[in-house]
């Protein structure tokens, strides 16, 4: 297994879950944009598609607002060449518009793929596969 990525810089599909929980309950909006490829999607907890910078931005720092804490770990990570297919479990307490405080668990699924310069992006990211 390799080093935690540093300063937001993913050389390893094995660090994606561990850099998402640290800049997530850290609010780190920026990195957690930065993970994606410019072409990714993410799916939102409610299902809906979100593609392209500004749309990643706003969601971003609507999931930073939301969660107070979020925990997990990877389940299964597979690698052939510059694709990587990955596996986690999470759970978080988030704070719903209204205040009340919930608690809320999921198994992701994500497709990563080595960057030019040797780095990781997401390009497919759903927090609730199943």
């Amino acid at each position: 297994m390799n080093q935690p990525a540093a300063s937001g810089v993913i050389t390893a599909p094995d660090q994606i879950h561990d850099l998402f929980l640290k800049a997530t309950n850290a609010h780190d909006v920026a990195t957690l944009v930065a993970m994606y490829d410019s072409g990714g999607i993410a799916v939102q907890l409610d299902g809906a598609e979100c593609t392209g910078a500004e749309a990643m931005h706003a969601m971003m720092v609507g999931l930073t607002d939301a969660i107070r804490r979020i925990d997990g770990s990877t389940r299964k990570l597979f690698v052939t060449d510059d694709i990587a297919l990955s596996s986690a479990s999470w759970t978080a307490e988030m704070v719903l518009p209204d205040g009340t405080v919930v608690r809320q668990q999921g198994t992701t699924a994500e497709v990563s793929r080595r960057q030019p310069d040797g780095t990781w992006k997401l390009v497919i990211d759903d927090p609730m596969f199943a």
